[in-house]
């Protein structure tokens, strides 16, 4: 079970028996009197992340031993610095939350690999998946990183991290797409079918689209919003087939608001409920709104497409496509078997 975060430093939560707020206490370095401060809340959760903000601003770091320095502290400060300016805020906001009630008053050395297994087991125990797991642990360790980088940390420990998941093997057929555009039933569930198979677009970034950045005239849509830093999962601007366009276009005449897909002229962010009934009619299995996009790029992949092609359209790395795609490519291996069938023609 993770501990109870009551101490950051040389500061500590007490929560009077006459009064139900919280108080956060410390010793006066100059008088050596004890001091406190009502922290104006009830609620010991808000009290432990208000008992942080405080150390964050009050401690300072410089080449710290690891012994001395609460995580709580590190954790705050890329919170406070870095992790609220970045694109996926709100995912590392929620890593710091699990990492905070789970470490609570540990210090950075206490990260010792048993304990990082411990958390894991606890997210594990929770229905957590490895992926999201090794998300925390990347932002535990980016923490650390960036705290030593500044000279806050003299050293810094080893974070674990979880094999990365297989990647996606199940794609549509030809005839399994046909059959579960035939059994759509909602015009916004139709649509964001039609443009996960024409641009292999991630669910996130079609829910996030807008018609400001489809540009029918030259054919591109720009799956990255004004503002948004690109992060590893990419958002390019992709090409507009000739399918699409029509679609596009008479979509355009009946919109009702400023998302290219909506429901009832406001923004959605799934469809999985939806989706799900409609793979369920069309007699599919294993199927997810997510399989769209790597049904997009298998068909590419068994078209010859350019791996480098595939490669931008899924705002992917090279080395990435390659080692999901290539196989489906005609050409795969051919050289080396062609190169094997010469040498065995000479035996």
């Amino acid at each position: 079970m993770p501990r109870n975060r009551e101490k950051l430093g040389g500061y500590w939560l007490e929560q009077p028996s006459v009064s139900p707020s919280w108080y956060i206490c410390w010793y006066d370095a100059g008088t050596g009197l004890r001091k406190r401060r009502s922290l104006g809340t009830t609620v010991r959760a808000e009290a432990e992340r208000l008992l942080a903000e405080h150390a964050l601003r009050n401690q300072k770091l410089n080449l710290a031993d690891p012994d001395c320095v609460p995580l709580a502290t590190i954790l705050a400060s890329y919170a406070d610095k870095h992790a609220c300016k970045i694109a996926s805020a709100a995912t590392a906001a929620g890593a710091l939350a699990k990492l905070l009630d789970f470490f609570g008053d540990s210090s950075v050395s206490d990260l010792r690999l048993p304990r990082q297994e411990e958390y894991i087991a606890w997210r594990r125990k929770d229905g957590v998946s490895d992926s999201t797991i090794s998300r925390d642990l990347s932002v535990l360790r980016a923490a650390l990183n960036r705290a030593y980088r500044a000279g806050d940390l003299r050293s810094v420990p080893h974070i674990l991290d979880l094999p990365k998941a297989r990647p996606r093997e199940r794609w549509l057929t030809h005839e399994e797409a046909k059959r579960l555009l035939e059994e759509t039933t909602t015009p916004h569930v139709r649509l964001f079918i039609t443009l996960a198979l024409h641009t292999a677009a991630r669910p996130g970034a079609l829910f996030d689209l807008t018609w400001d950045r489809v540009d029918l005239k030259n054919r591109r849509i720009d799956l990255n919003p004004a503002g948004r830093a690109q992060t590893k999962k990419r958002r390019p601007t992709i090409p507009i087939s000739n399918t699409l366009l029509v679609v596009l276009e008479d979509a355009q005449q009946v919109a009702r608001s400023k998302w290219v897909i909506d429901y009832e002229g406001k923004q959605i962010q799934s469809v999985k409920t939806a989706f799900q009934k409609t793979a369920k009619r069309a007699r599919l299995e294993k199927v997810t709104a997510y399989t769209l996009r790597h049904t997009a790029a298998t068909w590419m992949a068994q078209a010859g497409v350019p791996l480098w092609q595939i490669s931008g359209m899924l705002g992917h790395s090279i080395s990435r496509t390659t080692e999901i795609y290539a196989k489906h490519h005609p050409d795969f291996m051919k050289d080396a078997t062609a190169a094997l069938d010469r040498i065995w023609d000479g035996f």
